[in-house]
């Protein structure tokens, strides 16, 4: 099946690519590879979405790469933890666990508390898609820990993660006791 590349795609190829490849100082280089991290990471959460799953794992994959080039291992975990949920989404619950895990636990010491919460996140949805309520449970209150300290650290943390709110937390841990047949929770 012949797939027309997005805008998106194309721009990573054609104008972020050779941009790498050029001569910079250290921070400048730095905030280059954090931006092309963004964009291969919004590039697999794309492809994703349309079901593109192969074209979704290699962009994420790439933004693992060009995070850590940059040095950014907040973004990595994010990153991270967003591969692990089209890995949950897909059925592959132990792989997701394990790419949480290692995410928070690498990231753990330098990552605002806000990103760590969005991986325990990630990690409760897949220890409920693989029908285990007590670490599922044991991740999700981990992540509302870890929400409650981010709300009250304001102003110290990335603004890619800002969607991640009590709201969003509320949302998907609906969806997590819905996974667990606990629909009294």
């Amino acid at each position: 099946m012949w797939l027309r590349s997005s805008a998106l795609v194309v721009c990573l190829r054609d104008r972020v690519a050779p941009l790498l490849h050029g001569r910079y100082t250290d921070a400048v280089g730095r905030r280059l590879f954090t931006a092309a991290a963004h964009l291969s990471r919004l590039a697999g959460w794309t492809a994703f979405d349309r079901g593109h799953h192969a074209a979704a794992q290699r962009h994420y994959v790439q933004a693992l790469r060009l995070a850590r080039a940059a040095g950014d291992v907040a973004f990595g975990g994010y990153t991270l933890a967003c591969a692990a949920l089209q890995a949950t989404l897909r059925g592959w619950h132990d792989h997701a666990i394990d790419m949480c895990q290692g995410a928070y636990e690498r990231a753990k010491h330098q990552a605002p508390a806000r990103v760590l919460a969005f991986t325990a996140l990630i990690e409760a949805r897949a220890h409920a898609r693989a029908g285990d309520r007590r670490a599922a449970a044991h991740a999700l209150s981990t992540s509302e820990r870890l929400l409650g300290q981010a709300e009250r650290q304001q102003g110290v943390e990335p603004d890619w993660i800002d969607f991640y709110s009590p709201a969003r937390m509320a949302a998907d841990a609906v969806e997590i006791h819905r996974d667990l047949h606990l629909p009294a929770a």
